[in-house]
């Protein structure tokens, strides 16, 4: 035979492999590829099927009933990975990882295949043993490492005397430094990761049977060989790596959006302390309703103490009345007594004349005397019928003020009791805003432990990957460098394209992040202007409603001055007359025996008068005591509640600031996460531009099981997040619920308070106006029965008689009821002064209230300015997050087309 011996073909290498290899238990997947698990084996590394020294036969049917098997069986995708099951977050669910040391490659194995080949040029192509670990992955990607293709069998059976010779491709070599920085890729199709890796193998093991089959070997060309194989199965191992590189950037976009969902959670927690702040608001609006209440029970006892003041005013003209009749009673005495002393003169004169004319007189005195004497005693009668009635309307008046007492008292049980309600809603708001916060920071808790265990999960990763391509650096500086110029070329230009399209890509993300930047600005501003629009609003209403008042206040006080001018004018008329007729009267009577009933008169009317006076005032410093315990009583728990508010308000200021600073915080742990994607990018930089020799399959497996692992704990962990946050969306809702269904109920029992008071003051009004109107008709009652009584006075015959005397009494009499018109005038100035000064200090009493209410409507639109300016604080630090995460997605989408552009252009480049 011309041929010495014929070389392995590449099924023969692959029956010395699986000879190798350890049994396996089969798990089928999706593709009807059998994987499985070594069983537990000694540390022992197999050696090949053949001893290298042994001659190989020249190819026959046998050798090529042994091909054939090989082109029928299909290579598995690279990145296929078997069906798993979903895992628990138990720690028993693990497997088992295995050490390093049963993956040791014999060293000597080369040196024997060269030493084998000076003897016999028949084993050129004898594989290096493949190292055997304890426990074996189930990914594809270790099938494809320990099977190559059965692509090249066809061209080994075709070639019979042929020697099979491998020549490094410039495609082989490309495919170990093509590999971009690509950390936060979406992991790509099976299929679109499995095709590359079978081309390049294909052409390789193609390209290398069929030179082989040209030349002879050497041993510079076996060790050429050897590395070849060596490269194949490194760009096997980066492409693993690269794998798991994905799945590592999966997990940290998961764990982004975790931070996105707590940042969403608190942004609820936001809302819900907004709708506890309505709630205050609404509470405040309770408060100023009871302070309106208040307001309006004080006006009521105004009004009572007014007409209290009123009933005093009568009774004083009364007794000024009484006192001008006792003057009047006085002075006739006096003239009674001046007249007896002429009379006695006039019988000591005339004691010459008749005693018959002197009887006549005497006689027709005593009948004067004692008409005046009658009409006197009527007089008594009717001031005492007039004293009584006084009486009567005094104790209807105390009876009106007890009445009122009482209506005082129920308005503030009322009142307690709506303060009551109040103190019951704040506590349960509290309630709720602490269980609110607990549940933040039990989420807070959970997701910072989350992130903290991942951190720890990927900085090992990265250690374990930082070790294994140390080591495939050592081992591969000497064979990358001769393939390099070619591959740098290559890869320059496939940056710049991937630069270029990165450029575009990122205009066109950024052009439609300012669109929906401005679109978020324009629905901010259009929600901020319908909120002021309401807030003018009911500022307007608010001042209409107290202009209104305002107005019907000037409209009943005006009417009332009308009333007490007119009231006034009457009884300056009625004084007027009675002072005519009293002067007429007093000229003509005079009698002496007046002076002891009028004396006794004057004693019981002055102990009457001061009896009354004393009660009068006892009762006035009664009700100002009274008065002022009610006001005291009234405004301590209205300046507690302000206390109480003010509080809240500051606490509630306060859970702003904790949130800003949670805020910042999840910024800063999102800053380190993206420090440690680009750590990631460098770390596959490094890797791709010195890929290694050699790594252990079962340290890679026991990686990614990890992952697996680290993935099904934080699907587990993502779902009882979701359950969580569903139960507490549910709770929100219930609470918002039972709060206006509260609210509501506050509100009818506000309006049913409303319309009972309404009522009530319509009743009282009515009883007034009765009042009114029956002392009225009393005191025109009384007028006309002293107009009747008072009949003209009987002047005696013989006034000549009397003497200078009596015409200076009646001078004094006159100046004295002038001197008395005058002191009535300067009181009825005075009560005049003392009224306008008592509407003065109402109308005072009015602005300060409207200055106060505009100063607290100020007060509560500049904190509505301050919450919405921090309102759209929050949302700015939202939008910003939001765009930087969206760069970084931009990045990474442009880091996954650079490599899909690659992995094409190697594709070309092999076919």
């Amino acid at each position: 035979m011309a041929e010495v011996e014929r070389a392995p073909s590449v099924t023969e290498q692959v029956e010395d492999t699986k000879e190798a290899t350890l049994p396996l238990t089969p798990v089928s997947d999706g593709d009807g590829f059998k994987h499985g698990d070594h069983e537990d084996h000694p540390n022992e590394t197999p050696g090949p099927a053949e001893p290298a020294h042994e001659p190989e036969p020249e190819p026959s049917s046998e050798s090529a009933e042994m091909d054939t098997p090989a082109e029928n069986k299909k290579t598995a995708p690279a990145s296929m990975s078997p069906a798993k099951p979903r895992a628990s977050i138990s720690t028993g669910a693990r497997t088992r990882t295995t050490s390093l040391a049963t993956g040791k490659v014999d060293s000597k194995a080369p040196a024997a295949s060269a030493s084998a080949r000076k003897t016999s040029l028949a084993k050129t192509n004898q594989p290096t043993p493949a190292p055997a670990s304890k426990r074996v992955s189930l990914t594809p990607s270790t099938a494809t490492s320990s099977k190559p293709t059965a692509g090249p069998g066809k061209t080994a059976a075709s070639s019979c005397g042929r020697f099979t010779y491998y020549r490094p491709s410039a495609t082989a070599v490309a495919k170990a430094q093509t590999a971009k920085p690509a950390a936060a890729t979406a992991r790509p199709s099976p299929g679109a990761r499995s095709k590359p890796t079978e081309t390049v193998v294909e052409h390789i093991d193609w390209e290398g049977s069929a030179r082989a089959a040209r030349r002879t070997p050497s041993a510079k060309d076996a060790k050429y060989e050897v590395f070849e194989r060596e490269l194949k199965e490194k760009n096997e191992e980066v492409l693993s790596l690269r794998e798991q590189v994905k799945t590592l950037e999966e997990n940290v976009t998961s764990l982004k959006e975790a931070s996105k969902n707590a940042e969403i959670a608190e942004t609820r927690l936001n809302d819900e302390l907004q709708s506890s702040k309505h709630a205050l608001g609404s509470s405040e609006l309770d408060k100023s309703k009871l302070q309106s209440l208040l307001e309006e029970a004080k006006k009521e006892l105004n009004e009572t103490l007014s007409n209290l003041d009123t009933k005093e005013f009568e009774y004083t003209e009364l007794a000024a009345r009484v006192q001008e009749f006792e003057n009047t009673i006085a002075e006739l005495r006096s003239a009674n007594d001046v007249a007896k002393l002429e009379i006695s003169a006039l019988k000591e004169q005339h004691s010459t004349q008749g005693d018959l004319a002197i009887r006549v007189e005497t006689e027709a005195l005593t009948a004067s005397h004692q008409a005046s004497i009658e009409q006197f005693q009527i007089q008594i009668k009717e001031t005492e019928a007039k004293l009584s009635a006084a009486e009567a309307t005094i104790s209807q008046l105390r009876s009106q003020i007890s009445t009122f007492e009482s209506e005082r008292e129920e308005l503030k049980n009322r009142i307690s009791e709506l303060e009551v309600e109040i103190l019951e809603i704040r506590e349960e708001n509290e309630v709720d805003a602490d269980n609110h916060a607990k549940e933040l920071v039990k989420l807070k808790d959970a997701h910072s432990k989350e992130l903290a265990d991942a951190k720890s999960r990927l900085q090992a990763d990265l250690e374990k990957i930082e070790m294994a391509h140390e080591e495939a650096v050592k081992k591969l500086e000497a064979a990358i460098t001769a393939a390099g110029v070619e591959h740098t070329t290559k890869l320059d230009t496939a940056l710049k394209e991937a630069q270029e399209s990165a450029a575009e890509s990122k205009k066109s993300a950024l052009a439609a992040l300012e669109e929906a930047h401005a679109k978020t600005v324009e629905v901010l501003q259009a929600q901020s202007s319908q909120e002021l629009a309401e807030a003018k609003e009911s500022h307007e209403r608010s001042a209409a409603l107290v202009a209104q008042e305002v107005e019907n206040l000037k409209t009943e006080l005006a009417s009332q001055e009308d009333k007490y001018a007119a009231k006034v004018r009457e009884v300056k008329v009625e004084h007027d007359k009675l002072v005519e007729e009293a002067y007429h009267r007093a000229k003509g009577e005079a009698d002496g025996q007046h002076s002891k009933e009028l004396a006794e008169l004057r004693t019981r009317s002055d102990a009457a008068i001061k009896a009354i006076r004393s009660s009068h005032r006892e009762e006035l410093s009664h009700a100002e005591d009274t008065h002022r315990e009610a006001l005291e009583s009234a405004t301590k728990p209205l300046e507690k509640k302000i206390n109480n508010l003010t509080v809240e308000a500051n606490a509630a200021r306060d859970d702003l600031a904790k949130a800003k600073n949670t805020i910042s915080a999840q910024v800063t742990e999102t800053k380190a996460l993206q420090q440690q994607v680009s750590d990631l990018k460098q770390s596959l930089d490094k890797a791709a531009s010195s890929s290694p020799k050699t790594t252990p399959s079962a340290e890679i497996e026991s990686l990614r099981n990890e992952l697996r692992e680290m993935k099904d704990d934080y699907n587990a962990l993502n779902d009882v997040y979701k359950s969580m946050q569903e139960n507490y969306v549910a709770t929100v809702n219930n609470h918002k619920l039972e709060l206006e269904e509260a609210a509501k109920g506050r509100i009818e029992a506000l309006e049913t308070l409303k319309s009972k008071h309404e009522a009530e003051k319509a009743q009282f009004a009515e009883e007034r106006a009765s009042l009114l109107r029956k002392v009225e008709e009393e005191r025109d009652r009384a007028l006309s029965t002293l107009n009747s009584s008072r009949s003209p006075p009987v002047t005696p015959k013989h006034s000549r008689i009397l003497s200078n005397g009596s015409r200076d009494n009646l001078e004094r009499l006159h100046h004295a009821n002038d001197a008395r018109l005058t002191q009535l005038e300067t009181e009825h100035k005075q009560a005049v002064a003392q009224l306008t000064i008592n509407l003065m200090e109402v109308k005072d009493e009015k602005d300060r209230m409207s200055e106060e209410f505009g100063r607290r409507i100020t007060e509560l639109e500049d904190e509505k300015k301050q919450l919405g300016e921090e309102l759209e604080r929050k949302n700015m630090e939202l939008s910003f997050q939001e765009e930087e995460l969206n760069d970084t997605q931009d990045e990474v989408k442009q880091l996954q087309d650079e490599l899909e552009r690659l992995k094409a252009m190697t594709h070309e480049q092999a076919a």
